[in-house]
């Protein structure tokens, strides 16, 4: 098993609907004790369904190309921004 998993919260609009695709939200970090009896989890936001997904970590060059299951898109860095495109 790895020493560290991503934790994320796969949101949808609809919870009850089996075939909407939800996007997945990294929320976390945990990683194992050194003694590989425990996990220590660091949570930047709490998931309001109580439902937590860990995952391996994925190359940095896999992010964009690779689909995570239940058909949420891999991760990917949005446009960079000008200062033009600042709103204020």
């Amino acid at each position: 098993m790895a020493n560290r998993m991503e934790l994320f919260v796969v949101v949808k609009k609809d919870p009850d609907d089996q075939n909407e695709k939800g996007f997945w939200n990294k929320v976390g970090i945990m990683f194992e004790h050194k003694d590989g009896k425990g996990w220590s989890i660091h949570l930047d936001a709490l998931p309001v369904n109580g439902d937590l997904v860990a995952r391996v970590p994925m190359p940095k060059d896999d992010h964009k190309k690779e689909t995570l299951p239940s058909g949420g898109e891999g991760f990917s860095a949005p446009p960079p921004m000008s200062d033009d495109d600042v709103p204020f």
